[in-house]
């Protein structure tokens, strides 16, 4: 029986597996062998002959796999009825295992493999090969535990390839075991060479998952470097730092995206204004703020307007505050908006506006403190010099215990003002008083002299009966 060599038949036979991307990307198999890549037969005994039978039937498979895997499949399961030595048998079934694997068989790939396997006539290199492609099939069809267990035994036993690094970590990750699937990934990143998206995208998964802010933040600012128009990357690298406590440097990162026209949406940008509230920067925010509602990139809300509302007030610029103010008080149904007009015209010395915007208030109800507003309206109309006026606000501010310290402490002081007022009238009286004495005293005394001529002020005479 005539016999040919193995090189000119099967290896052709042997496509590359093209497994299909998953949740996490994964990479293909590359292990599989083609036509024409010779591998030295080793010395282990193995007759690695074919018999004219046998060997046609297989080179015949081999042209019908290029474009009917089903034709192919039929020449295969032919030769295997026949009597076949076991390493026919073997490159039958690893032929049949590829027609199997190109018509989406894919169990039935994987059981030719491992029936191939099991003759134990493979080259280690064929055996390795198998295993590897083995496991990603099982990881492709669902059965990742198995999948992930023949790979990381491969590994176990051969130097580390990027490629089966990549894959069992993606298929971890998949499986939702994130903290199995990290030190691969690791290996794998440090492996690629160049390093793909795809290497920066798993470790970013794994480091988010496993919640690690800290490694996830330095992978993403190195995308960055690679990728400075993705958008995305930029979120993600300030929601990192944020969660890693680094929010000085998230709000330095808003900043930087915000002059390099990256914060588009709406909630962008009131994320840049609420750090720089946060940051005690509240000017630079309101102007920011107040610019893009204006330009209409972020709508003037209740909601917004009285955010913008605090950053003037927050920043002490009360006259910006106050047209906002007075707007978004007349839609609110509270008056708590009213109240904070009020505050701002009376830091403005806007008084009478105060006393009116507190009046709006307290009519327009909701207040937390109604008795601060009278105690407002008291210190407006104190101002303005209506003094009895105030003292009637801060006697309605004596009905709250909220405000009934400051109320008193008004009242007192009023009090004490129109005490002192009176006191210092009652002496300049007195002073008065006994200043004429003397001069009606010195007069009379004049006149007996017979001294005549000077006359009693008019504003003594009332005094002149207090002189015997």
């Amino acid at each position: 029986m005539t016999r040919i060599m193995l090189g000119q038949v099967c290896r052709s036979a042997f496509v590359a597996l093209a497994v299909a991307t998953m949740t996490v990307a994964v990479a293909q198999p590359a292990n599989a062998q083609r036509a024409g890549q010779e591998e030295e037969a080793p010395d282990d005994g193995v007759d690695r002959t074919f018999s004219t039978e046998i060997g046609e039937i297989a080179l015949k498979a081999q042209e019908e796999m290029e474009t009917d895997p089903g034709a192919a499949l039929q020449t295969i399961n032919r030769g295997l009825e026949r009597d076949a030595s076991p390493y026919e048998r073997y490159t039958l079934l690893r032929m049949r295992g590829s027609a199997n694997y190109d018509l989406d068989r894919v169990p039935q790939a994987v059981a030719d493999w491992q029936e191939a396997l099991a003759l134990n006539v493979a080259t280690p290199q064929e055996a390795s090969d198998l295993n590897v492609n083995i496991g990603q099939l099982l990881i492709l069809s669902g059965e990742v535990e198995r999948g992930a267990a023949i790979l990381e035994n491969w590994l176990a036993n051969n130097p580390p390839k990027e490629t089966v690094l990549m894959t069992l970590a993606q298929a971890l990750a998949q499986a939702d075991q994130e903290r199995r699937a990290l030190p691969y990934a690791e290996q794998a990143f440090e492996m690629a060479s160049p390093k793909e998206r795809k290497h920066f995208d798993l470790l970013n998964y794994l480091y988010n998952a496993l919640n690690m802010p800290e490694r996830q933040a330095d992978i993403i600012r190195e995308m960055l470097n690679r990728w400075p128009d993705d958008k995305n990357l930029w979120n993600g690298w300030v929601s990192m730092l944020s969660q890693g406590d680094r929010a000085r440097e998230a709000f330095e990162v808003n900043k930087l995206m915000y002059v390099n026209g990256m914060l588009t949406t709406s909630d962008d940008v009131l994320r840049l204004v609420q750090y720089y509230s946060f940051f005690e920067v509240p000017f630079r925010g309101a102007q920011i703020l107040e610019r893009e509602m204006n330009a209409g990139r972020v709508e003037a809300t209740q909601t917004n307007t009285e955010l913008l509302i605090n950053l003037w007030r927050q920043s002490r610029e009360y006259d910006r505050a106050i047209p906002a103010l007075r707007e978004a008080a007349a839609r609110s149904s509270s008056g708590e908006l009213f109240e904070q007009l009020c505050e701002a015209h009376y830091s403005e010395g806007e008084y009478s506006e105060a006393e009116q915007a507190c009046q709006q208030a307290i009519q327009k109800g909701g207040l937390e403190a109604p008795g601060n507003d009278w105690v407002l309206i008291g210190n407006s109309r104190y101002e303005r010099g209506q003094r009895e006026g105030a003292l009637e606000a801060f006697e309605r501010g004596l009905d709250y215990s909220h405000s009934r310290s400051t109320a008193r402490g008004w009242i007192d002081f009023i009090n004490g003002e129109i005490a002192a007022e009176k006191a210092r009238e009652d002496f300049a009286k007195t002073v008065e008083r006994e200043e004429c004495i003397i001069t009606i005293e010195r007069i009379r005394r004049d006149d007996v002299l017979g001294d005549r001529g000077t006359e009693i002020p008019e504003r003594c005479r009332q005094y002149e009966v207090y002189v015997e």
